[in-house]
């Protein structure tokens, strides 16, 4: 059977790439399309897609496959567009979300849903075109492909070992939102009177945008000021640093749920501005991580206790975090045996 499968940006990528790799070790002929921060993903682990395929028809003629396979990355693009041109040539389609609510960017009919957990389900059911769909839940299977070696472990537990207790504080900037939502962090921070390690992450597909340099400037700031360390740990991908640190904080990202899949602490910061910029229905697993999960906290405006409000709220976090992450992930063998029950 010949597979298409079709990402954009890094959570498509991390939710696809172990069966891509398991269909191709069982021969199968698989075909990857990439764009965005997707393409270099693939290329790292000796995967190189094509990309830029110019006429999609007739890239279609070419590749000719027997099944598509599509991410949900924001902002959709040739994802969508792929999923389209597969419904109107009968092709099967599958939609591997690697996030609460990404169906909701879809509209293409589908053979199978994949998505992470039975939150992910209901989003996926409340949409129409997805009320009857045939839907697998992976339990989070894409995030124990994260390297959390002893190296990346010792890097976060260094200076508890040598006596410094000062929380670590990640903060994953995902886009133009990001300026407002680190100074409600950093106000709570500065508010807290406790010292903390700042580690700031600048998406990349971002780098260059007009409210970059602002967002740096805060930094900056926050580091001068002698509110606490600034440590960029540039040698860890933000999924490391969010399984390790104390708290990570975010408006949107998979840096959350990360944190959370590994019993850290996430804080949502879910402002006016960041339904503005992505559309309530677009993101609607951002109140939810909070309202409807109970695994993490949201923060509207800066809070003048930050650090007591996570001790307090801590020990039922993790309680829920543990009957909520307590399914059993997914192998790459089972996806993939899932995949083509639903597209042979």
């Amino acid at each position: 059977m010949r597979f298409l499968f079709v990402t954009k940006d890094n959570g498509a990528f991390n939710a696809v790439n172990a069966t891509v790799r398991e269909l191709m070790a069982r021969g199968t002929a698989v075909r990857v399309l990439a764009e965005g921060n997707s393409v270099d993903r693939w290329k790292q682990i000796g995967i190189n897609p094509e990309t830029e395929p110019g006429d999609l028809e007739a890239y279609f003629e070419l590749a000719s496959p027997e099944a598509v396979v599509v991410g949900a990355s924001a902002p959709i693009n040739l994802e969508a567009k792929i999923a389209r041109i597969a419904n109107e040539r009968q092709i099967p389609l599958v939609i591997h979300e690697d996030m609460w609510g990404g169906s909701r960017r879809h509209h293409a009919q589908a053979a199978l849903m994949i998505t992470p957990d039975a939150f992910g389900e209901q989003l996926a059911r409340e949409h129409p075109q997805y009320s009857g769909c045939p839907i697998v839940k992976t339990g989070f299977s894409f995030l124990e492909g994260v390297d959390l070696g002893e190296a990346v472990l010792d890097r976060f537990e260094r200076h508890r070992r040598e006596g410094d207790l000062r929380p670590v504080v990640l903060f994953a900037a995902g886009a133009r939102e990001s300026v407002q939502t680190l100074e409600v962090l950093l106000s709570s921070l500065r508010n807290s009177g406790r010292p903390c390690i700042l580690v700031p992450r600048f998406h990349p597909k971002y780098k260059g945008a007009d409210f970059e340099t602002a967002f740096w400037s805060k930094i900056q700031e926050f580091r001068a000021a002698n509110f606490g360390r600034v440590n960029e740990m540039k040698d860890l991908s933000t999924d490391q640093v969010s399984a390790f640190a104390d708290i990570t904080v975010s408006a949107a990202g998979t840096s959350l749920m990360h944190a959370a899949r590994h019993f850290r602490i996430p804080v949502n910061i879910d402002l006016p501005l960041v339904h503005t910029v992505f559309g309530e229905q677009s993101v609607p697993w951002m109140p939810g991580f909070t309202k409807n999960l109970g695994i993490g906290l949201s923060l509207r405006e800066p809070h003048p206790e930050f650090f007591r409000l996570i001790e307090q709220e801590r020990e039922g976090i993790i309680r829920k975090q543990a009957e909520y992450f307590r399914e059993p992930p997914m192998t790459a063998v089972q996806i993939a045996d899932a995949i083509l029950e639903y597209v042979s």
